[in-house]
This record gives C-alpha cells, structure tokens and sequence, in this order.
C-alpha cells in the first residue's frame, strides 16, 4: 500500500466522529495514543505503522509546506485550506459514522470487554455496554 493512502486506510480502524479535519498540530502522537481535542484514543499498531508512514511520505513529498492539515495534496499543500470532503471520500468512499460503527461492533464481537471499547472509542461504558451486551455471556451482565 503506498505511503499516501496508509493513513485513510487507518479509517476503518480508528475513525474520528464527526467527519472533522483537524489541523496537524493540534494532533498529538504521544506513546501509541492519539490526543484530539481532549480525548485520547489508543491506536493499534498496524495504524501507528502506517500513520508514521505517511508522516514521512507528507514530510518528505511537501518539506517546506505552512498547510496545518493532516492530509494534503499537490494542489493544497501550498495553500492552508483542507483537502475536499470529495478528496476524502474518494480516498474511502463510506461514512465516517458507519466505519466507526462498523468497528465498535467489530471489536465487541471479538473482545466483549465494554472497558476497551471505552478506551478506543471515547464512549461511555453504559454506551459501551450496548455493544458489547448481545456477545457476552447472560451470566457475566451486570443487571440492566
């Protein structure tokens, strides 16, 4: 996979709510977690892999750009504007909102613990609760 698409594909992994951009240097990488906007997000390590990646490939592609953005392209690097919603979907053509959806489901189906959906996903555990209640064993649930 080239080093330009690695970090869309870290989409399905962990997607961010809301379809925002955030400007780069309000994301913080610190010990395989991502810090945005007062929420910390632990990033497995086939995206740390490739989020790395693409920094290197952005850094090396764009040295001297001012854009803010995470993701760039060859005509907004010289600028300060994010790249178009439609670039984004191009990239991934799906719902922010339904790859988030589609991996909480995913990780309460393979794990059942609502404390790691917590932690992944910035939910509440009452919330996490609900996706992780229909894989867990009648025995193990706490009362409704």
């Amino acid at each position: 996979m080239a080093p330009r698409h690695r970090p869309v594909s870290a989409f399905p992994l962990h997607p961010l709510s809301g379809g925002r951009q955030a400007p780069l240097e309000r994301l913080l990488f610190l010990q395989g977690r991502l810090h945005l906007s007062g929420r910390r997000v632990l990033l497995a390590e086939p995206v740390r892999e490739r989020l790395a990646a693409y920094l290197a490939h952005r850094h090396t592609t764009w040295p001297r750009t001012a854009n803010p953005h995470l993701f760039l392209t060859s005509r907004r690097a010289p600028t300060t504007a994010p790249v178009s919603p439609a670039w984004l979907y191009r990239q991934y053509p799906s719902s922010s909102h339904l790859l988030r959806n589609d991996r909480i489901v995913n990780e309460a189906q393979v794990t059942g613990d609502a404390r790691m959906i917590c932690e992944l996903f910035g939910l509440s555990f009452q919330a996490a609760t609900r996706y992780t209640r229909p894989y867990t064993d009648p025995d193990q649930l706490p009362p409704a």
